[in-house]
């Protein structure tokens, strides 16, 4: 199967239009290998990365062995390859407990992007530069791709089309999908712009600093039955459906809401460092029965490499009760603080973590664990 890498950055000349754009800009793309979103925080030419579990804490029991194995919050993808801008090729999903276990093909995901489109999208630049621990993929960019999964035996096409304004600001963006079997080869090359294929669109609104205030969420054809996701949470298809953004006098993202059928779905606050200026905490909260987290409230502490050092879980006030301060909500029988520290390489991308994940950060970590990182040379 072919795999397409795409050789570019050098070649292309630096547009000034917007996503924003000129002096300090970023590239309005999104980045897999780097934004939270995704959840690796890989920094300079990584090719690859493999990651696994070294130790477990053997006082565990049985049952919470198997819960800080799936539910602690540096567990990524097993097995992962990037292209050299960063982007997913391949993904494997399988438990891996040790650093040489074999790679099993039947979990494969790969994924093969639409050259044209990238080259096209990565003439947009930003200079309202955000941190890539803030929750802002909904308003980069993202490219037009095949996705082949062995585990489902499927492969569908993803089709995003955009419109910018005179000024080069991103207004609309429409998102579609095609889907086959493994075995048909006739996955539409050049699909229609369809109404049937549209699972949603989105209208962007700016601030006279050219910063995204508010997104709108328009419904497609091909989302029926199934709700809107977004922030690990989902929302239902109503009228007023919008994500909103809050700024700082530098320009940086203070607060995200996403709202839905006249209330707030899930919201997320951030804090910086007075000095250095990185994102320090995001206090996340979730209104929905449906979230990623155990609790309503997540209160999550970064160090300067944006990685998590601290998370908490708490669970609001029992209403009348005499203290009406939040509780630590229990993890199983393991409280809800959450600790990490890591070893780094050269590139400041962590190569071991260790897991404190009852409550406290002494003496053996609950799980370590590693990643094996291959670069571009």
């Amino acid at each position: 199967m072919r795999k397409t890498i795409l050789t570019y950055l050098f070649l292309l000349p630096l547009f000034a239009t917007v996503c924003n754009a000129q002096q300090n800009s970023e590239s309005c793309l999104l980045l897999h290998k780097k934004h939270r979103y995704y959840e690796y925080n890989l920094n300079g030419s990584v090719k690859s990365v493999r990651w696994f579990y070294t130790d477990i804490k053997e006082s565990l029991s049985k049952r919470d062995k198997q819960r800080v194995k799936l539910k602690n919050d540096v567990r990524s993808m097993f097995y992962t390859e990037f292209n050299d801008f960063g982007l997913v090729t391949k993904m494997i999903m399988f438990s891996k407990d040790y650093r040489d276990m074999p790679i099993d093909s039947g979990k494969v995901e790969l994924y093969e992007y639409d050259e044209k489109d990238f080259k096209e999208k990565l003439k947009y630049r930003r200079n309202n530069i955000q941190s890539p621990v803030v929750y802002n993929q909904t308003e980069l960019l993202e490219v037009n791709h095949l996705k082949i999964s062995e585990l489902y035996g499927s492969k569908s096409r993803t089709v995003y089309t955009e419109k910018y304004d005179e000024e080069g600001k991103l207004i609309k963006h429409e998102d579609r999908g095609y889907y086959t079997s493994l075995n048909n080869d006739s996955i539409i090359p050049n699909p229609e712009l369809d109404s049937k294929s549209l699972f949603f669109t989105r209208y962007f609104f700016y601030d006279d600093n050219d910063n995204v205030i508010t997104i709108k969420i328009e419904k497609g054809e091909a989302s029926d039955g199934i709700n809107y996701n977004d922030f690990g949470t989902e929302a239902s298809w109503c009228k007023d459906l919008q994500i909103n953004y809050k700024y700082d006098s530098k320009n940086r993202i203070t607060q995200i809401v996403f709202f839905s059928c006249k209330k707030v779905v899930f919201q997320e606050d951030y804090t910086y460092h007075p000095k250095k200026g990185y994102v320090m905490v995001a206090d996340s909260q979730y209104n929905t029965i449906y979230s990623s987290f155990l609790t309503p409230r997540v209160v999550t502490h970064f160090n300067e490499n944006g990685d998590i050092t601290e998370r908490n879980f708490i669970k609001p006030p029992v209403p009348g009760a005499p203290n009406e301060e939040p509780e630590l909500m229990l993890y199983g029988t393991l409280p809800a603080n959450h600790y990490y520290d890591y070893d780094y390489d050269s590139h400041g991308n962590w190569i071991r973590c260790r897991s404190y994940l009852e409550g406290k950060k002494e003496g053996e970590p609950s799980t370590v664990s590693e990643r094996v990182i291959e670069y571009y040379k």
